[in-house]
């Protein structure tokens, strides 16, 4: 909201646009409407995903509409991502998770994955598996606890991994792994606060992972595929605001 020079993502709307921005609708050339969905907003501006349904190298155009007063909120993060999960409701949606054995709570929008076991537990995504994964998760931050989110076969039993890892309470980690070994780059200090992180499996020679937009880039052990969804622990607590896949 407010004025400025349009460049890249960021795009100025003027004053004449809701406050929580629910009367924003992207189009395409054709007048489709695109699904959307708004991470975060305040009264002065907003991070939107928009599903376009492909994007050449050339590029597309895609328009933005604003300034109906009497519209509400299109935002879906369930229309927008191949998988996604604001943790609505009060249990888990076994239709999207595998529980492995952790004890897991839904309550105001947040999933809460617990275990006490010196094994590897917790959720994963049920079906599909994809090459990149945004949260925003908090941590235990504690001595002696483990966890775990992004791309990971662990829980399945295997062994390649995209993920962000909080070192038991010393530092947050961005951890690439397959059967060959792993690579991993501190994040910065583990704490107890929420954090946004993405994880990208590129190809097969290049990953990155990023905390709150500080990005860490990694050329070994990269998975040899795409992987699924998940969060988990060895001994603690990890906590789930959102999550989702998307496209690379």
């Amino acid at each position: 909201r407010g004025s400025g020079t349009d460049s890249g993502e960021h795009v100025y709307l003027g004053t004449n646009v809701k406050s929580d921005f629910g009367d924003v609708r992207f189009t395409g050339t054709d007048n489709t409407q695109y699904s959307y969905w708004i991470e975060s907003s305040d009264s002065t501006s907003a991070v939107i995903w928009v599903k376009i349904p492909s994007l050449p190298a050339a590029g597309t155009q895609v328009y933005i509409y604003w300034g109906n007063s009497g519209a509400t909120s299109a935002s879906s993060g369930a229309d927008t991502f191949p998988f996604f999960d604001d943790f609505s409701g009060t249990f888990l949606h076994t239709s999207k998770w595998t529980n492995n054995g952790a004890t897991v709570s839904v309550s105001n929008g947040i999933a809460t994955i617990s275990s006490t076991s010196s094994a590897y537990v917790g959720i994963q995504s049920n079906s599909g598996t994809y090459s990149a994964a945004r949260f925003r998760v908090k941590t235990s931050d504690s001595s002696g606890k483990y966890q775990y989110a992004g791309l990971s076969t662990r829980l399945s039993g295997g062994s390649d991994q995209c993920i962000l890892v909080d070192n038991g309470g010393n530092n947050h980690e961005f951890w690439t792994m397959n059967s060959g070994g792993y690579k991993l780059s501190s994040m910065g200090s583990a704490d107890s606060s929420y954090h946004v992180y993405d994880t990208v499996r590129v190809n097969t020679t290049n990953v990155y992972g990023s905390r709150d937009g500080s990005i860490t880039s990694h050329a070994q052990n990269v998975p040899v595929s795409t992987m699924p969804v998940a969060l988990y622990n060895w001994v603690g607590t990890i906590q789930s605001d959102w999550i989702l896949s998307r496209p690379v």
